[in-house]
């Protein structure tokens, strides 16, 4: 006989199903990141994006949903300068921003966390403490001329804990990694240094149901000390259990909103197709 995923998960962490998802406090602030009539093309005569507007306040967490090529990922990669706009208008804390290069999205305190963590998310070689530091030497607590070494440490400390990472295998190379713990580690690449707004495409990717536990728990806490976050995923019960509000794009257009009070899976499931 099979057993069902709810009863494997129970096995695996001690939780039912509906508790792998944290209770996230939903108290909105001024809009953070907004969106405007963002149009990207992708290669001459076709389209990515089309005209996609959207507003993420402080403390909410708002899921972009849909297949697979439907457009979500690269309208983040957008927000952090590694798409080409064809039109529309990305406005960080009220300010339009040009974006040129990730340095311009990092400097206006915009983080984006890849899909593909191994391609372009983690230099699998050098160990997780350099992974987690070289993000922030530039605008985090240990920038400057020279890297204060006391800053760094204790920075990474607090990086690792906060996504339920063991510190002491802080110098390992990443390679050795399960990816549950690679995800950690490019997780933990945002929080070392000031950001208020983050964009997470396919955060839990390819990783175990603990360390899913770890990275929720992380999202729940920055959304409670009033950080804006996108989160895009192809799994729309992570959507559901994680987000204040959902939207669902389609052949690069979003299609459907809904509030956190009136989802229904099998409603919002046929504005995928």
């Amino acid at each position: 006989a099979t057993t069902p995923e709810s009863r494997l998960i129970e096995l695996m962490t001690g939780r039912t199903l509906s508790k792998i998802y944290p209770h996230i406090d939903h108290t909105l602030g001024a809009v953070r990141l907004e969106l405007e009539g963002l149009t990207l093309a992708s290669s001459p005569g076709s389209v990515a994006v089309r005209g996609a507007s959207l507003q993420v306040r402080a403390g909410e967490i708002v899921g972009i949903a849909g297949l697979i090529g439907c457009g979500k990922s690269e309208l983040g990669q957008a927000c952090f300068g590694l798409q080409r706009l064809a039109g529309g208008t990305i406005r960080l804390n009220g300010q339009a921003l040009r974006l040129r290069h990730p340095a311009d999205a990092i400097r206006a305190g915009l983080w984006y966390s890849p899909a593909d963590r191994k391609t372009d998310g983690l230099a699998l070689a050098l160990p997780a403490q350099h992974n987690i530091s070289l993000s922030g030497l530039r605008w985090g607590s240990a920038r400057g001329w020279w890297l204060r070494k006391r800053h760094e440490r204790r920075a990474l400390r607090e990086c690792a804990q906060r996504v339920e990472f063991p510190a002491q295998r802080l110098g390992e190379s990443v390679s050795n990694f399960s990816g549950g713990n690679q995800q950690k580690i490019l997780l933990a690449k945002g929080l070392s240094q000031p950001i208020n707004t983050y964009v997470f495409d396919e955060p839990t990717v390819g990783v175990d149901v603990g360390a899913r536990q770890s990275i929720y728990k992380c999202l729940a806490e920055l959304s409670q000390a009033g950080a804006a976050i996108v989160l895009t995923s192809s799994d729309l019960s992570e959507l559901l259990g994680m987000t204040h509000r959902l939207l669902v794009m389609r052949n690069g257009e979003l299609v459907g909103e809904f509030k956190r009070e009136d989802y229904d899976e099998h409603r919002i499931l046929t504005y995928f197709f």
